[in-house]
C-alpha cells in the first residue's frame, strides 16, 4: 500500500491549461416522468441478462453457444415476447432526473456550484484514491482527477442522475400469484435491463444535448454498449466510488423522491431495485477503475472530509478496508 501522499503525487495528470472543457448548456434540473418504453428498449445490453441466469457469454454470440445456445435462444425469445407486452401495456413507468453543475476539484473532493462565479455552493463529493501498489509507471486514480482543480482557474462541470423503472415488482407479483415463478423472474431481469437502458439513453441525451460536449455523436447500440463515447457515468456504491452514502447528496440535488419516486433506506439502498444513480464526467480521458483496498490513513482522512467518525466510515466502506 502506498502512503496517501505518494498516491496523490502519482495521480492522473491533465494539462488543464490546454484541455478543451465544454460547460453545460443548462444547469437546471431536468426531469422526465414517462419516457417511452419502446425507445428505451433499443438501448438494452442483453449480455448481463444472460449472466443473471448464469449463462456466461456475450450477446449475440451466446445464442450460438455449443453448450447453452439453445437455452439462451429460448430465454431471449421469452424475454422479447414479455418485453413486447410490457411496452404495449405500459406495464413499467420510466423516470429520470438529472442535473449538471459547475464544478472544481480541491484535493480529492469535487465541489459543486449553482453558478459560474462559484458564489452558490451545492455541496461536495469526497472521492477515494487507489492506494494498492502497482508495477511499472502507474497512475493512482480518483474521480476528482477528472475535474479541473480550483487552482487551475478553469471552470468545469459534473453531473448527477437518477434513472428509475417503476411498477416492476407489482407486475412480477401478478405472475407469482399465478405460481409462475419463471415469468416473475423474467420480469425482474427485464426491469434491471430497462433501468440500465434508461441510463444509457439518458447519458446519450446529456452528451448530445443537455451538456452538448458530443453534439455530433452518432453511435450504434453496439458502440454504446462498448462505451465508445467520451465521458463516464460511475454509479455510486460501485468500484470507482464505493461509498453509498454519497447518494444522499444526489437525492438532495435532484429532489430524488419527489421527481423519480425512488427512495433511499437508512443504509442507502435504493427502492425500487430497478434504479441506477450516479455521476457524469465529461473529461476526454475519464475511465472506470476500482478504488480497491484503503489504508487506515486514507480512511481517517476520508472520515474527516465527510465529518464522520472513523468507525462509521469503516462500517460504510467495510469491503474497502485494507487493514
Amino acid at each position: 500500500m502506498l502512503s496517501l501522499e505518494e498516491a496523490r503525487t502519482h495521480r492522473f495528470q491533465t494539462d488543464w491549461a490546454d484541455i478543451n472543457i465544454t460547460l453545460p448548456k443548462t444547469t437546471d434540473l431536468i426531469v422526465e416522468n414517462d419516457v417511452d418504453l419502446a425507445t428505451i428498449a433499443k438501448y438494452i445490453d442483453w449480455s448481463p441478462f444472460f449472466w443473471a441466469w448464469e449463462l456466461k457469454g456475450v450477446y449475440p454470440k451466446i445464442l450460438e453457444h455449443k453448450k447453452w445456445g439453445a437455452q439462451a435462444k429460448q430465454l431471449h425469445e421469452d424475454a422479447l415476447q414479455l418485453l413486447d407486452r410490457i411496452i404495449k401495456e405500459k406495464a413499467f413507468t420510466a423516470k429520470f432526473a438529472l442535473r449538471l453543475c459547475y464544478a472544481n476539484s480541491v484535493g480529492d473532493d469535487i465541489l459543486l456550484y449553482k453558478d459560474p462565479k462559484r458564489e452558490s455552493s451545492l455541496g461536495a463529493i469526497p472521492t477515494l484514491r487507489q492506494q494498492k501498489k502497482k508495477v511499472g509507471d502507474p497512475v493512482y486514480y480518483s474521480l476528482a482527477d477528472f475535474i479541473a482543480p480550483l487552482e487551475s482557474d478553469r471552470l468545469d462541470a459534473c453531473g448527477a442522475f437518477i434513472c428509475s423503472i417503476e411498477k416492476v415488482d407489482s407486475f412480477a407479483k401478478q405472475f407469482e400469484e399465478d405460481k409462475d415463478d419463471y415469468t416473475s423472474i423474467l420480469v425482474k431481469a427485464l426491469g434491471d435491463r430497462m433501468a440500465e437502458a434508461l441510463t444509457e439513453y439518458t447519458h446519450e441525451c446529456v452528451r448530445k444535448h443537455h451538456w452538448g460536449y458530443q453534439a455530433d455523436e452518432n453511435l450504434s447500440t453496439e458502440a454504446l454498449v462498448k462505451e465508445e463515447y467520451i465521458g463516464i457515468r460511475p454509479a455510486l456504491g460501485y468500484p470507482a466510488c464505493p461509498d453509498h452514502s454519497n447518494l444522499e447528496l444526489v437525492w438532495e440535488l435532484l429532489d430524488g423522491e419527489k421527481n423519480t419516486g425512488a427512495t433511499l433506506t437508512e443504509n442507502f439502498a435504493i427502492n425500487p431495485a430497478s434504479t441506477v444513480s450516479g455521476l457524469y464526467f465529461a473529461h476526454e480521458n475519464a475511465n472506470y477503475f476500482h478504488v480497491g483496498a484503503l489504508s487506515k490513513e486514507q480512511m481517517s482522512d476520508y472520515a474527516q472530509r465527510k465529518n464522520l467518525s472513523l468507525a462509521e466510515c469503516e462500517r460504510q466502506l467495510a469491503t474497502n478496508k485494507g487493514y
